[in-house]
């Protein structure tokens, strides 16, 4: 049987990416457009020729079904959300693998990681990246805030969860990052506070706030 030897990428802008892997640098520290080559292929490697001072964006073009295996592996340990020119995103932690996917309206998560969210234990003030599962608050030093994804996508779930038992003395803050997150007596406020021992909640996005689901 005749064999068929495929090297790089098959696929043009326009069509479906099915095979080839790229190095994206961020040859500056500001956010990085796709080129046309970039684009056309499946796996992208992200890399930067230096330290990146601030979170950045990977912008593409909203082609629906356009899905990318995505490695932030960028230096400065900032975050990188892929997006379209509008619409929402997916941010990857550095050093996070992720599968994405275009709607025809934003990207969202297909894949993170080993295939399931990361539990995460956090004891200082944090931002949740889309790819985090879990997060247990250690709370036994201070009162800390705990700031939800900048670029949510429908149907993206949190837990969280005062794991120390100490939420009564050092109140967690959970900030809705614009978004503003339902409140258990009702309504809804741009933040939301756990401030009762080894309190814990689930909040989902709901497309426009953050609603409680326990």
């Amino acid at each position: 049987m005749a064999q068929i030897n495929l090297v790089g990428s098959i696929g043009l802008p326009g069509s479906t990416p099915i095979l080839g892997a790229f190095e994206v640098v961020f040859a500056t520290d500001t956010n990085h457009m796709l080129s046309s080559t970039e684009f056309s292929n499946r796996f992208l490697h992200l890399t930067s020729d230096g330290y990146l001072t601030a979170a950045r964006q990977l912008l593409s073009p909203l082609t629906p079904g356009r899905e990318f295996v995505v490695f932030n592996n960028t230096s400065g340990g900032q975050a990188i959300t892929i997006i379209g020119e509008t619409g929402e995103g997916v941010s990857l932690a550095n050093g996070q693998l992720a599968a994405v996917i275009c709607d025809g309206y934003r990207y969202r998560l297909v894949l993170s990681g080993n295939s399931s969210p990361t539990a995460q234990i956090k004891s200082d003030n944090y931002t949740v990246q889309t790819s985090d599962g879990d997060i247990f608050a250690d709370l036994s030093s201070a009162a800390w805030t705990l700031t939800l994804p900048d670029n949510p996508s429908f149907g993206d779930k949190h837990s969280i969860k005062d794991h120390t038992g100490n939420a009564g003395t050092n109140n967690l803050t959970i900030a809705g990052n614009s978004k503003n997150i339902e409140q258990t007596s009702g309504g809804f406020s741009t933040s939301l506070l756990l401030s009762a021992n080894f309190a814990s909640i689930t909040l989902e996005y709901n497309g426009t706030n953050w609603s409680i689901i326990l």
